[in-house]
């Protein structure tokens, strides 16, 4: 309660102070609407409830009125507040009206408005804003309050309620001029061209004292001194202004209050000290964040006086020089003196240089505690320490002394640098400089700070420099992060340290290679300044993006019949890198591996893009392959141009008097299409012509049907003769990849045309070699219309006798019939025949041998007379002994001209016959006898035998313990027999010729397929082949089954089955199919066999390039091996690519060898076949396909088989059409869903799916 006593005594004491004591009266006052103030202890008004330090017995001005709008009126005191015409300035000048406000005590008791006339004041004048605004219409007064009228003398302004404000004047918030005084207390001055102008003349000293209040958000300056007055500043704010004070020649003395966030264009945001001008700051003062556009962020001292006791300068800007600071000099002016006794001139920043203080002109003088420190100068990025930055020829001077505490940087410009050879003065001489050492400091770590030799002056002396090279750290501090490719240039962070000590960029280095866009390697040099010198480097890296492929853009490709696209058709790739982060690559980021149509027909259709991204590039994706992506899009295939096809002119030839209904495909007289191009679907429409209404031809309307017949009905009729035309016309053919093509037809008369003779051709004969002449053929015969020839040569003459030859070899027979009057002629044709040679018969002439010990040349062998020229002989040498009872082979070889048309003979005589006492022998003969045999027993309890004959030739044979052998001959040419005899009688024969070509051949036996058909398993060959690609080199297998066994399920072991291994049946005729429901097991590949067959096992895997890697990988290459689904190329399936519901028509018409040949589209008998079957309703055939529609239309090919229990998928109504087939598709392993307890039946199909969906329904 003391203090709040002692607080209300003070303020009254102050009061009286400023106030004439004829101002002061009773508390309690009676304005003119009868209310009774609480008097204010400054202006008489009622208190505020902000105010609560104020006494209710404290004394009051007298004649407190009120300045308040009342229904529009502006009022006074409670009367009217006109404007008035008065004198201003003197006695002679021209009257100026005004709002005056007399000597007395005011207060605002609402927000007022004046208009073009500015409140005047006349008198001594206390007036409380009582947190109300006067502010200004339009047109704006040049000031709001003027305090320069000839009867003025002070204005004390107070704000009771807080949010009080003078705001509006167009040039000025308040003009104080001839010798008169503002007293602020409080209040706002704000929103006007200038805050308040301080202007005085000689002898008449203008005041302005701030204790209190603010001057803030003018658009000129806070505070104009100009000449003659005084600005004493004890508290209060003046901020935000476009520029705090400016002196002038006047003075300025602020000890207490705060001058901050003003902003000049030029020169000194926070203070402006003019020619002349004089500014002393004291403690309590601050000048804080200002800004000056050029220099004199805190204060600007050009051609006056800038004394600094004490308080802060600190946190201001300056764009060029002298952050805190900027001392200069005018040619008008004698000096400009910045003398610093204390206070701290800290934090500030210059743009450029000093962003302490600046000293360009004039001179800086220090006594005391002065402090100026931590500011820093330079360009952004670049900032280093710049404390007093001292001009050519610059020095401090050290006034009175300097005392403990005093710190003070200081820097030189480049151009004044020491050298290691010579100083800079950085102070003027004086006594004792080295006692003030310790109170300075470089700004610059490659300076230091002594004193000069005489100890009267400190300098700056280069300091030595450091060599960096294999001394300095690089660190990089960048987060990896931070360092992956944006297409924008990234600045990698970093700092360099030597000995522990971070170093400083500009200051102590510069740095190259610290910049960079690609993702790739680069190098950050470090090169030594100032202190130090030498280069260290460091390597560092901007990584590729990792993204996905989020779209492909695809030009218009024209139809060329393959499902390949070229690269070019690829006009934009674009990635993402995160949700919102999609970027389209530019051309040398990526190329196009390939681009694959899922359909080569014109329209849009399904494309799979490959895309690789470029090595070391900017860009990687996501996964294990980091630089190949699929893409699966959509493209347009138009239609291919038709100018440069051309179609063939359709004849239509009527027989004059002959009524008939004459045909025309159509689809003959297209151009032909080269390579796999196609004409696609077909449609005809007759455009002119071919009208015979009028005409004796004509039978009735033509026609053309969808499958591209033309049908035109003519009557029996010659009114054209024969050769003429009769009409012409042209049909329209569009089609699905071609552009519209124009065919011509013709029609004309001619004559009834030639029969064809009727015949049976000739047959050839298969005559062998007798030295005779030899009919070839048996001669046709011709029952109708002509006559039969032949003849040797296709160009030769022709004759009704029959050819005959007499030498071996081939011939062929050529025949035609040449016909009578009315039938044509047939076209030449021809018959292979083949002449055998003829074999030797007989024995040769020879001489018998009767006595032991005689030679093979005793037996005088000669050649029998009977054969041709040539030569016989013993198949051992001559001189080989003569044995008795053995048969010894002879060979006979024609010779000369007869060996084109004999054989080889050979046989075996025994020459020495000797009796063995109980009977005969005719003699035996082994022309390669075994001369060595080995038995081995085996662990599983067989036993094999090994012979090996003279020739090399090797015989094993292994008995195993069920009985079962297995006898392998493998001969020194490569080529072997292998005879397996199974325990259950099956037998089995593989033979394999020196090239490589297997046959094998296998009875089973009837316990076998009883055995077999009971397990309900398949019967088990006993052979094993190899399989091959090509079927000219396949193994051949030929299965023979019991009599009356029927249909078995038979596995033929193939040691490198595969799911592409497939049984192709060899009919008698020659020809071969593949036999789709060949299936490979773990071991071989069963098949159903019905008495016998014979088979190839051939390796029909199409190994596409992009399902290598596939899931789907088995699935595809066995129904692509079954030739139930194609590839989309020889390389390429499109596994991801969807399917079509007519190419699922076709598929599962070949699964059931349905014939698809012929029809007018290549899909209408696959069609007409799956609405026949009820496997669909054959509408939409160019849908896509989907889960629901594939595994149904699959259950019903199958025959709609019943499931035990429904379809378990939350996406599978129970109701739905497709309910049951999902559930057969579960039982059977077909299907298991897309996981989540879904079967997702709207999904599209893919290609691989189909795949994998058939290949299950088939094993």
């Amino acid at each position: 309660m003391k203090k709040r006593i002692l607080s209300c005594l003070m303020a009254l004491a102050l009061c009286l102070t400023l106030l004439p004591t004829a101002a002061l009266a009773a508390d309690g006052a009676q304005a003119a609407d009868g209310t009774v103030h609480k008097g204010h202890c400054l202006c008489g008004a009622t208190h505020n409830s902000a105010i609560t330090n104020h006494g209710s017995n404290q004394n009051a001005f007298t004649d407190a009125k009120e300045l308040k709008v009342e229904n529009g009126t502006l009022m006074k005191g409670g009367k009217e507040w006109k404007t008035e015409s008065i004198k201003v300035w003197s006695t002679g000048d021209t009257n100026e009206t005004v709002y005056q406000l007399p000597a007395g005590t005011y207060y605002l008791g609402s927000n007022i408005e004046i208009t073009q006339y500015p409140i005047m004041i006349t008198g001594n004048v206390v007036l409380c804003l009582n947190g109300k605004q006067i502010t200004c219409g339009s047109p704006a007064p040049d000031c709001v309050i003027g305090v320069y009228a000839n009867t003025a003398s002070e204005l004390t302004l107070t704000d009771c309620g807080g949010a009080g404000q003078i705001a509006g004047g167009k040039n000025y918030g308040v003009k104080v001029y001839k010798g008169y005084t503002l007293n602020m207390h409080g209040g706002t001055i704000t929103g006007n061209g200038a805050g308040v102008e301080v202007n005085g003349s000689e002898g008449k000293t203008t005041k302005l004292n701030m204790y209190g209040g603010a001057i803030s958000n003018n658009t000129g300056t806070g505070v104009r001194l100009t000449q003659y007055c005084t600005f004493t500043m004890s508290g209060g704010t003046i901020s935000n202004n476009k520029g705090g004070v400016s002196t002038g020649s006047g003075e300025f003395t602020m000890s207490g209050g705060e001058i901050s966030g003003n902003t000049a264009t030029s020169n000194g945001g926070g203070v402006n000290i003019g020619n002349g001008g004089t500014f002393t700051m004291n403690a309590g003062a601050k000048i804080t964040q200002n800004t000056a556009g050029y220099a004199g962020g805190g204060v600007y001292v050009s051609g006056g006086t800038f004394i600094m006791n004490g308080g802060e300068i600190k946190s201001n800007i300056a764009e060029t020089n002298g952050g805190g600071v900027f001392v200069t000099k005018v040619a008008s002016s004698s000096n400009s003196a910045f003398t610093m006794n204390g206070g701290e001139i800290k934090s500030n920043t210059a743009n450029t240089a000093g962003g302490g203080v600046f000293v360009d002109n004039g001179t800086f003088t220090v006594s005391g505690k002065p402090i100026v420190s931590e500011n820093t100068s330079g360009s952004e990025g670049n900032k280093v320490t710049g404390n007093v930055y001292l001009c050519a020829n610059k020095t401090i001077t050290i006034g009175s002394g300097l005392t403990n505490g005093t710190d003070i940087g200081v820097t030189t410009g480049s151009a004044m640098a020491p050298t290691e050879d010579s100083t800079i003065a950085i102070t003027t001489p004086t006594e004792n400089a080295h006692g003030y050492l310790s109170y300075f400091k470089s700004d610059n770590d490659s300076y230091e700070i002594v004193a000069n030799s005489t100890q009267t002056q400190l300098v700056l002396k280069a300091r030595p420099k450091i060599d960096l090279t294999n001394s300095a750290a690089i660190k990089i501090t960048s987060q990896s992060a931070d360092l992956v490719y944006t297409g924008k240039p990234i600045t990698v962070a970093y700092e360099v340290k030597y000995n522990d000590k971070m170093l400083k960029l500009g200051e102590d280095y510069t740095v190259t290679g610290g910049s960079g866009t690609d993702a790739t390697d680069y190098t950050l040099k470090i090169t030594g300044t100032g202190q130090y010198t030498g280069k260290v480097e460091k390597k560092w890296t901007i990584t590729p993006l990792t993204v996905n492929v989020s779209s492909v853009t695809l030009r218009e490709k024209e139809y060329d019949g393959t499902c390949n696209g070229s690269s070019s058709d690829v006009t934009s790739v674009t990635v993402q890198s995160g949700p919102s982060n999609s970027v389209t690559l530019k051309s040398g980021d990526y190329t196009i591996e390939s681009v694959t149509y899922a359909d080569a027909n014109a329209g849009i259709q399904n494309a799979d893009i490959i895309i690789k991204l470029a090595e070391n590039g900017n860009y990687t994706f996501a996964g294990s392959n980091k630089l190949t992506a699929q893409f699966g899009t959509q493209g347009k295939i138009t239609k291919a141009s038709a100018d440069n096809l051309t179609a063939q002119t359709g004849e239509i030839n009527v027989v004059n008097n002959k009524k008939s209904s004459y045909t025309l495909n159509l689809n003959t007289l297209l151009p032909k299409l080269s390579g796999d191009c196609d004409y696609g679907t077909k449609t005809y429409k007759l455009v002119s012509g071919l009208d015979l209404t009028d005409s004796p031809y004509y039978g009735g309307a033509i026609g053309i049907s969808l499958d591209g017949t033309l049908t035109l009905p003519i009557e029996a009729a010659d009114s054209v003769k024969v050769d003429d035309q009769i009409s012409t016309g042209q049909v329209k053919v569009t089609t699905q990849n071609y552009k519209d093509i124009t065919l011509t037809i013709n029609v004309k008369a001619v004559a009834a045309p030639l029969k064809d003779p009727v015949y049976t051709p000739p047959k050839a004969k298969t005559p062998t070699y007798n030295r005779q002449a030899q009919k070839l053929i048996t001669g046709g015969t011709v029952t109708e219309g002509g006559t039969m020839k032949y003849c040797l040569s296709e160009t030769g003459e022709y004759s009704t006798d029959i050819p005959m030859a007499i030498n071996a070899g081939d011939y062929t027979v050529y025949y035609k019939v040449v016909g009578d009057s009315g039938y044509s002629d047939t076209a030449v044709k021809n018959i292979p025949v083949h002449i055998d040679k003829a074999k030797p018969t007989g024995e040769p002439i020879y001489t018998k041998i009767t006595a032991a010990k005689k030679r093979l040349k005793d037996a005088e062998l000669k050649p029998n007379t009977s054969w041709p020229t040539g030569t016989v002989k013993w198949e051992l040498v001559d001189t080989t002994e003569v044995k008795a009872n053995i048969a010894y082979k002879w060979i006979f070889t024609p010779t000369g001209a007869d060996a084109d048309n004999y054989t080889k003979a050979d046989g075996t005589i025994t020459l020495y016959s000797v009796s063995t006492g109980g009977g005969s022998s005719s003699g035996s003969y082994d022309s390669n006898p075994i001369i060595k045999t080995e038995t081995k027993n085996n662990p599983d309890g067989s036993t094999t035998k090994t012979e090996t004959r003279k020739d090399g030739s090797v015989t094993q044979t292994t008995t195993a313990k069920d009985g079962s052998t297995s006898k392998t001959t493998t001969n020194p040419n490569g080529s072997s027999v292998t005879e397996n005899k199974a325990a259950d009688g099956s037998t089995g024969t593989v033979k394999t010729d020196k090239n490589g070509k297997t046959e094998a051949k296998t009875a089973l036996s009837a316990k076998a397929v009883e055995d077999a058909k009971k397990s309900g398993e398949a019967v088990k060959a006993p052979v094993e082949v190899k399989a091959t690609k090509d079927s000219n080199t396949a193994p051949t297998v030929k299965v023979e089954l019991p009599k009356g066994a029927g249909e078995t399920k038979v596995e033929i072991p193939v040691s490198n089955v595969k799911p592409g291994t497939v049984a192709v049946p060899v009919h008698p005729d020659g020809t071969e199919e593949i036999l789709k429901n060949s299936l490979p097991t773990e071991d071989g590949i069963q098949l159903t066999v019905n008495g016998g067959a014979t088979v190839k096992i051939v390796d029909n895997s199409k190994d596409f390039a992009d399902t290598r890697n596939h899931w789907a990988k088995d699935a595809i290459d066995f129904v692509s091996a079954r030739g139930l689904v194609n590839g989309i190329n020889a390389v390429s399936y499109a596994p991801n690519a969807s399917t079509t519901r007519a190419q699922l028509w076709t598929i599962l018409a070949r699964q059931n060898d349905a014939d698809l040949t012929g029809g007018a589209t290549w899909f209408e008998n696959a069609q007409n076949w799956a609405k026949e079957k009820g496997i669909s309703d054959g509408t939409n055939p160019n849908g896509t396909i989907n889960r629901a529609q594939m595994v149904t239309m699959l259950w019903r090919t199958m025959g709609q088989p019943a499931a035990v229990s429904g379809a378990s998928f939350a996406d599978v109504p129970a109701d739905s059409y497709y309910a049951q087939a999902v559930a057969w598709a579960v039982e059977g392993g077909i299907t298991q869903g897309v996981g989540g307890d879904r079967f997702d039946p709207n999904a599209t199909c893919t290609r691989a799916q189909i795949a994998a969906f058939l290949a299950r329904s088939m094993k």
